[in-house]
């Protein structure tokens, strides 16, 4: 980092996801800000149009990185993308695909341009949560999601038509599952918060169209868990991290939509896509990631709680690895008033293999499975409010 270069920067990017998603996102976290020190001194940043592809790719997916790690992790943003000028990716040596039901022309690299976009809107406002003054909302926000996805070539959405959809070259399934995963993601960061207010409030039509727009996207996601294309994500792809981050996430919402709608007319649906989150990790291929174990531990528990008829362990072999995943599992019953909806008050702190003997509790808040954040900060209530 002496001396930066271009290549000093994809070596940040490689270095910094590595770690990421294997189970030190702090130690990623400081490696993509040398990144972005690095890209800036050599000014990446800010580049006139007629740039060489190589340059805008490599900025483009330093943002990425960025953005992802707030959504992720909870985790600042360290790119202010207002001080930024970097032309869109696009490359003539691009595959085009064969999509004849798509509008527009789709090429390998539309993917990465819309993901980039899809970052850039939700990245910064995760990453400046704690900002008072934003200026912009979380209705502005789903706005500007609402807008992308209806400006995304129908060849990269999944709309659980497994038939049409396998009938696309394999990449483009890949690519397709990838980006439908982040945008129902972000969808359920948003309105999670409708939905699981601590004071509830809002009129009974708001809430239940809320929840509609929550559950679509958990089930979705759940649906996906089940493809072979996301399989073979998994077993081929760094994208399996995302899939697993992603899953978890829905399969943390949709406990949360079982516990709080005891008589929702969706509630076998919801069953049902927990159940296949939850086989998804027991068959999660890639054995190397911790966080798919941990994961699975988490679903399992709540679902013993939420549903006990399907799940397959009791409630009193529940045992945690971490305050973490224990704070976690509590701030998720809590709101609805089971006592024993608590996890065990032995909990062991002993995180298990990979982690270099570090210290849980000197790290920071988060252990590696993705997105706890969301369930742990209390205070993501302030943050995300404003639901009109």
């Amino acid at each position: 980092m002496a001396n930066p270069t271009l290549e000093a920067v994809q070596i940040a990017i490689l270095l910094g996801s590595f770690h990421l998603f294997n189970g030190s996102p702090y130690l990623g976290f400081a490696i993509f800000g040398s990144g972005i020190r690095c890209a800036q001194a050599i000014g990446l940043h800010r580049q006139p149009r007629g740039s060489t592809a190589e340059s805008c790719k490599v900025w483009w997916a330093l943002e990425i990185a960025d953005k992802y790690a707030a959504v992720a992790f909870g985790l600042p943003c360290g790119i202010d993308e207002s001080d930024c000028n970097v032309p869109e990716t696009d490359d003539d040596r691009a595959q085009i695909f064969s999509a004849p039901q798509s509008s527009g022309i789709v090429t390998s690299v539309t993917y990465h341009q819309f993901k980039a976009r899809l970052y850039r809107i939700m990245g910064s406002f995760l990453g400046r949560r704690r900002q008072t003054a934003q200026g912009r909302t979380v209705m502005d926000v789903h706005g500007e999601l609402t807008e992308w996805y209806k400006s995304v070539p129908s060849a990269l959405k999944y709309d659980g038509r497994t038939h049409a959809f396998s009938d696309r070259p394999i990449l483009l399934q890949m690519q397709t599952l990838c980006l439908q995963l982040a945008y129902d993601n972000l969808q359920m960061v948003l309105f999670r918060q409708a939905v699981f207010p601590m004071d509830a409030q809002g009129s009974a039509p708001q809430r239940a169209e809320n929840i509609r727009k929550l559950s679509q996207s958990a089930t979705r996601t759940a649906n996906i868990s089940t493809l072979d294309t996301t399989r073979h994500i998994c077993r081929s792809s760094h994208a399996s991290i995302h899939a697993g981050l992603c899953s978890f996430t829905a399969g943390i919402v949709l406990c949360k939509l079982l516990a709080n709608e005891t008589s929702h007319q969706e509630r076998e649906s919801w069953t049902e896509s927990l159940r296949n989150i939850i086989t998804f990790f027991e068959n999660f291929p890639s054995e190397n990631y911790r966080f798919a174990t941990q994961s699975l531990m988490l679903l399992r528990a709540l679902e013993a709680h939420v549903n006990p008829q399907a799940s397959l362990i009791a409630p009193e072999e529940i045992m945690f690895h971490s305050q973490a995943q224990a704070t976690m599992f509590n701030n998720v019953m809590e709101p609805f008033g089971n006592p024993a909806a608590s996890a065990p008050a032995d909990i062991s702190l002993t995180i298990g293999p990979g982690t270099d003997g570090i210290d849980f509790a000197s790290t920071g808040p988060l252990d590696d499975v993705g997105q706890l954040w969301l369930w742990a900060d209390n205070g993501n209530d302030d943050w995300l409010s404003g639901f009109s």
